[in-house]
């Protein structure tokens, strides 16, 4: 939708076509001149051709009337080339709210187009800065996958969705084994290796149509939907096991799943799949 500020810009854009106007100087001054010279050329004409045909008090009337027409003209005049700077301060405006950035479509070299580009262009790119930098503060800066906060913003949303289209939803959790151990043998090198092996695993291994979270630690969440609960099969791909320099045993992951073709909230969902991941991991440890 157009602003007050964009929809007056034809005066501007009608002055500056001239090239005797280029500067802003000359547009104002243009406009005074106009303003003033334009109602006095026609006072000047209503006494000559009046006189001695209208009364003293309709001249006045005339004359009076004209000077008003030109004080109205000269208002006008000057908030249409002020126009462009009303457009710079909506720039801004939107900036600072948040709000989508108004076009200004603004041509010309004189000071008030440069200045209306420059504020365009530096909300632009304030504007891509704090773009990339709330992404950047949403993904874990190791696996690239989302963070905890915004990972379950981000799968809330995505289950709400799914479940419009009638579509399953399944949460999978994963857990590296023996992680402290793995940590206290090898260190935090190995340790952010295998953490981003895996986090690369399950991002890939999902598909982009799901969302890969690293939960907390070592642990990681994975959602997924489809049609007639015909998810994509990760399980196998993601855990096969990471052979670790000098470390006896290779590191496994513990994975477990809950899914639901009923509406369910993420929290209870995810719940299921941490209890499931708990079972595994209890009967891995019976049959060792």
């Amino acid at each position: 939708m157009d602003t007050p500020a964009r929809r007056s810009y034809g005066f501007y854009r009608l002055l500056a076509s001239f090239p005797l106007l280029s500067s802003y100087r000359a547009k104002c001054t243009a406009v005074v001149v106009a303003a003033f010279a334009v109602p006095l050329v026609v006072a000047w004409l209503v006494i000559v051709y009046g006189a001695g045909r209208l009364s003293v008090m309709a001249l006045a009337l005339a004359f009076t009337l004209a000077i008003v027409a030109g004080c109205v003209l000269a208002l006008y005049g000057m908030a249409r080339l002020v126009a462009p700077l009303d457009g710079a301060l909506d720039v801004i405006e939107a900036y600072v709210d948040g709000a989508p950035l108004p076009r200004v479509d603004l041509r010309g070299e004189d000071a008030v187009a440069q200045i209306v580009r420059g504020v365009t262009s530096l909300a632009k790119r304030a504007r891509t800065h704090d773009e990339a930098k709330r992404k950047e503060g949403e993904r874990d800066a190791l696996t690239g996958l989302w963070n905890r906060m915004a990972g379950r913003k981000e799968a809330k949303a995505y289950m709400d969705d799914a479940f419009k289209r009638g579509r399953a939803v399944r949460i999978l959790v994963a857990d590296i084994d023996r992680f402290a151990e793995l940590n206290a043998e090898q260190g935090l090198i190995a340790c952010d290796l295998v953490l981003k092996t895996y986090g690369t695993r399950l991002a890939k291994g999902a598909g982009e149509d799901s969302v890969a979270i690293r939960w907390d630690g070592d642990r990681f969440a994975v959602v997924q939907s489809a049609i007639d609960a015909a998810f994509v099969d990760v399980d196998e791909v993601v855990a096969r096991a990471i052979v670790v320099k000098g470390q006896a045993t290779p590191v496994m992951l513990s994975i477990g799943t809950a899914q639901s073709t009923d509406e369910i909230s993420f929290d209870a969902l995810l719940g299921q799949a941490e209890a499931a991941l708990r079972a595994e991991r209890g009967a891995a440890y019976q049959g060792a």
